[in-house]
């Protein structure tokens, strides 16, 4: 993601997370932070959620996804086709 773009998903991720309990706004966020370079934020993120929400099928396996956690495997689809655009599926939530 360019800087700009980084900033406005990370930022619209975060307003839907506080809105949000559930897992879906935590693995946009994750992905977001993933893209931007920060897997280790991504990784702790999710890994809190499954400690707290261990029946979370989803987050066990963005948790997969990013090396973490002793989720579900992750699909061999290719991670272009997996990573929607993260500004517009956040904004679809708002």
């Amino acid at each position: 993601l360019r800087s700009k773009e980084y900033g406005e998903a990370k930022e619209a991720a975060e307003l839907w997370l506080a809105r949000d309990g559930s897992a879906e706004p935590r693995i946009v966020l994750a992905n977001v932070l993933e893209r931007g370079g920060k897997r280790a934020e991504a990784k702790a993120l999710l890994e809190l959620y499954v400690k707290k929400h261990p029946q979370s099928s989803e987050a066990k396996r963005a948790l997969a996804r990013l090396g973490g956690g002793a989720g579900e495997q992750p699909s061999q689809q290719p991670r272009a086709e997996k990573a929607p655009d993260l500004v517009q599926v956040v904004a679809k939530h708002h």
